[in-house]
């Protein structure tokens, strides 16, 4: 990840040179940031929450390429975010927090082998969520 004036703070591939840095993806063209967070490394994939101005901030992954950027699951459907979070790799799976609303917090778990998403567990709204 990294922040320039004219792509704003966006995802970035690196081989640890100048040179070797280029943008992979920008979410929201021009200087307008994506907002990519929790990004979580699992089987050399990256997964991350991203913002794009047609489904809001969902679950995504990428492979370094721009073709291989892609969003995993628009949660909460259409523009509505479900503002994943707590990305954690354990035992080939990715555990998140997501809300498909804005009233529930819900634990997910992803296979990576298909990218299918399991709900695990609702949360009573203002519930306080531990990292994992």
């Amino acid at each position: 990840m990294a922040n320039t004036p004219s792509t704003g703070f966006e995802l970035f591939h690196s081989d640890g040179t100048a040179a070797g840095t280029e943008l992979v993806i920008d979410f929201t063209p021009g200087p307008v940031a994506s907002n990519i967070q929790h990004l979580t490394n699992l089987n050399g994939i990256a997964y991350f929450s991203a913002y794009d101005p047609s489904t809001g901030a969902e679950l995504w992954k990428s492979d370094g390429t721009p073709s291989g950027t892609v969003m995993v699951s628009d949660i909460a459907s259409g523009i509505n975010s479900s503002l994943p979070s707590d990305l954690t790799s354990c035992n080939n799976k990715l555990f998140f927090i997501a809300s498909p609303d804005q009233n529930i917090k819900q634990l997910f778990v992803l296979d990576p082998f298909d990218d299918s998403i399991t709900l695990i567990s609702n949360f009573v709204d203002n519930s306080i969520v531990y990292n994992m």
